[in-house]
């Protein structure tokens, strides 16, 4: 139990990532009782144990697609049934991702915005919503949102920190201003998050395409960019758009999501 501690501590500490796994329930036979815990790093490694043998072994092969999801979960099991064990009881583990959150950075307070900061922190996303309008970037509109920063402004990116979280950030831009929008996606795509995704039409594509060409941006980092942002499910109004942007945030948080490109 110690070693499982001091690791989830360095891990903590280094901002490393893993996902810790529980026996929070131990019915008849099992191998290992209530409580038991391990650690199991991206590279495959544990620390701890939840008693060995298949259910180790199932345990560890299923923490990478946690880890991935981003949220935690909680796995029944039969150990004959399920996992083909001798023992015969039944388990339940409780596995929870460790490390660095999905930071979504959200640059605009509109009525997308709040239907998309909403679904998104719903789905396990920790959300930086940033806004110059004070009467749009509030509490009362944002309660999902983790912080609320008072610009959408490019030069406040570095202030903003998405440098320092790049592994794990997902932008999106839908301010109230093409110019904005612009600037900011200038700024964000030599960076490389995770997704940068911008609300518009293909004929706003075009145009930031022909922008961004006209200020050095090369094409690999244009190619990046998702926009029109979101899976294509045919919605228009403001709560349809962030449910097809929320779609794709979790596809590609899991990894299952389409090649990068202008969504032509």
């Amino acid at each position: 139990m110690t070693e499982v501690l001091d690791e989830l501590r360095r891990l903590r500490e280094a901002g490393e990532l893993g996902v810790l796994v529980v026996v929070v329930e131990a019915l008849g036979s099992t191998p290992a009782k209530a409580g038991a815990r391990m650690i199991v790093r991206p590279d495959g490694s544990t620390v701890g144990t939840v008693g060995g043998g298949a259910l180790e072994h199932h345990a560890i092969a299923l923490a990478p697609e946690v880890l991935a999801g981003g949220s935690a979960r909680l796995v029944p099991l039969h150990l004959a049934r399920d996992l083909g064990m001798s023992c015969g009881g039944r388990t339940t583990l409780f596995f929870e991702p460790l490390g660095a959150d999905s930071r979504l950075f959200l640059f605009g307070a509109g009525h997308i915005s709040m239907q998309l900061c909403d679904m998104a922190g719903r789905c396990g996303f920790s959300v930086v919503v940033c806004d110059d309008r004070d009467e749009l970037r509030t509490p009362a509109r944002f309660p999902r949102a983790t912080q609320l920063f008072a610009s959408a402004r490019a030069s406040s990116l570095d202030a903003l920190g998405i440098r320092e979280h790049l592994d794990h950030a997902y932008v999106v831009v839908v301010t109230h201003s093409h110019e904005l929008d612009f600037a900011l996606v200038r700024e964000l795509a030599p960076m490389g998050p995770v997704y940068l995704g911008m609300i518009g039409s293909r004929r706003k594509r075009k145009k930031l395409d022909s922008f961004l060409d006209e200020a050095g941006i090369d094409a690999e980092a244009r190619d990046r960019i998702r926009c029109p942002a979101g899976l294509d499910l045919g919605g228009s109004t403001p709560a349809e758009i962030a449910l097809s942007i929320t779609a794709e945030l979790v596809s590609v948080r899991a990894g299952r999501a389409a090649a990068l490109g202008s969504s032509e």
